[in-house]
């Protein structure tokens, strides 16, 4: 009787889940618990269903369950992998993620653990896992495989390797934007400015990215076009406005333009956002000595020497400002105690 009463309530959930039900379906599930507490497959719907309602921290509890019953069930190491994902968990995410490879070693699960070596930058790992995998020809032209092969010879400085790897992608597959991306950051990297300023402009064609924007900014900055600069990190700001690294650029574009007010109000904004970026608060000390503020200057100064008491640049800065202030003797000593480290 305990068993058509389980599978009465699985059947239910089951529709339930069909039509989208989510928390009834949960209900039902709980009932066929009460009636078998160890069964994995209603656990594992549970688990399943708080995952879809992104109710994390449930879906891992009853996830966390099953692994003590079945530490090789399949699609709760799957769960377990997304959510540590989702948070953010990386290291936690890849441990699991390579043994779910191991126990079903298909081209989805090397695709995901490959990601997860990506996350944690285990770049060389990626690139050994690519040439020791059994994959045959077609399959290890999947789109996300190249990706990640060609992002991982990037930042191992195989760049010839990771251009012909880009190249390919965008033969195969033209929508992809990533691969034309990096491409067009290699292209910026070895100042071939009018290839990837193509490869940026044919992106924009398709989508609006934040991250393309602001190489834009970056070209026409080293181009000197600065009122073209400020107009691409603005639109790399509206779509991501909490990137500090956009904001930190709009400001040094602002005061190679020699609009001050602008700059202070972008690289505050780009401290506020990552207060113990050393390049950052130097930035806005520097534009406060420019100002002849040197209050405000000092104390942002003081900030970046409690972060790193031998960044030179602040030392320096600091120096001159005991200079302004008539300090002459403590400003030459402290660069001479400087010089002779």
């Amino acid at each position: 009787m305990s068993e058509g009463l389980t599978s009465k309530f699985l059947k239910q959930a089951f529709q339930l889940q069909e039509e989208k039900h989510y928390k009834q379906a949960i209900e039902a599930l709980y009932k066929a618990l009460c009636i078998e507490s160890d069964n994995i497959e209603i656990l594992a719907q549970i688990s399943h269903l708080y995952f879809l309602m992104k109710n994390f921290e449930r879906a891992l509890e009853y996830a966390e369950k099953i692994l003590d019953i079945d530490p090789e069930h399949v699609e709760t190491l799957k769960i377990v992998v997304n959510i540590n994902k989702y948070n953010k968990k990386y290291t936690k995410a890849l441990t699991f993620a390579e043994k779910l490879y191991k126990l079903a070693p298909n081209l989805e699960n090397f695709v995901t653990y490959l990601e997860m070596l990506t996350e944690c930058k285990q770049f060389n790992t990626v690139l050994s896992e690519l040439e020791e995998s059994k994959f045959n020809y077609e399959e290890r032209k999947n789109e996300k495989l190249l990706l990640l092969e060609g992002y991982a010879r990037l930042k191992t400085n195989q760049i010839f390797r990771a251009i012909s790897v880009f190249q390919e992608i965008i033969k195969l597959y033209p929508q992809n934007t990533d691969a034309k991306f990096y491409l067009g950051v290699i292209y910026y990297q070895k100042h071939q400015d009018s290839d990837a300023e193509k490869l940026f402009n044919s992106i924009l064609e398709e989508i609006q990215c934040d991250r393309t924007y602001n190489y834009l900014g970056l070209l026409k900055l080293d181009q000197n076009k600065i009122a073209d600069a400020i107009n691409y990190f603005q639109f790399a700001i509206k779509i991501e406005p909490n990137n500090a690294f956009y904001h930190y650029n709009l400001g040094t574009a602002y005061s190679l333009n020699g609009w001050l007010i602008e700059a202070e109000d972008s690289f505050k904004k780009a401290v506020s956002i990552e207060p113990n970026n050393i390049v950052y608060n130097y930035s806005l000390a520097y534009l406060y000595y420019e100002k002849k503020d040197f209050q405000r200057s000092q104390e942002t100064i003081d900030h970046i020497l409690l972060i790193d008491p031998n960044y030179v640049d602040a030392i320096i800065l600091k120096s001159l400002i005991n200079a302004q202030k008539g300090n002459i003797i403590d400003a030459k000593n402290t660069l001479q105690n400087l010089s002779e480290k």
